[in-house]
């Protein structure tokens, strides 16, 4: 049977990489985009840990130095107080 092949409109490929030239995302690529948003998430929240961690850590260290810091003061006032009585 010769003659023209009609269609009733474009293939849904054509349709999502037209789309995807606009902004829309449809398709394979909306997939795609939300499985790097889960992923960008997950490392933030990963990095948010890690930062909360070290500050934990960070706050052990300082108020360890203040522990320090009050003994030596302590310490200080001992021999000062022993100086006098001599």
């Amino acid at each position: 049977m010769p003659g023209p092949i009609v269609r009733s409109g474009p293939s849904k490929q054509f349709t999502e990489q037209w789309d995807s030239v606009f902004g829309k995302k449809t398709g394979k690529k909306a997939a795609g985009t939300k499985k790097k948003k889960k992923a960008a998430k997950k490392k933030k929240k990963a990095a948010a840990t890690k930062n909360k961690a070290a500050g934990t850590k960070k706050k052990a260290a300082a108020t360890k130095n203040k522990a320090a810091a009050a003994k030596n003061k302590a310490a200080g006032k001992k021999k000062k107080a022993a100086k006098k009585k001599k």
